[in-house]
């Protein structure tokens, strides 16, 4: 017999996402697509994007953008003195 190929995560994260637009609970969602509730929490933290990394980005970004008008002053008074 045979095999044909495996479907790849986004295939099965898609399939996912439509099972539960029609409201399907996790479970059932999984169990028709063919993956294991577990898979499909695993999945679901792993492509989402969170709120602690998003937030930490914006700090950062903030962080450097004041690093950046700090310094720009610095850098003229070095060059002109």
């Amino acid at each position: 017999m045979p095999r044909g190929k495996k479907p790849t995560a986004q295939q099965i994260i898609s399939k996912l996402r439509l099972e539960l637009a029609k409201g399907c609970t996790a479970a059932q969602a999984a169990k028709k697509v063919g993956v294991t509730e577990q898979t499909y929490y695993r999945w679901r933290k792993d492509t989402t994007p969170r709120a602690t990394s998003i937030r930490a980005y914006i700090s950062c970004l903030a962080f450097l953008k004041d690093l950046a008008r700090r310094s720009i002053p610095c850098r003229r008074s070095w060059q002109t003195g």
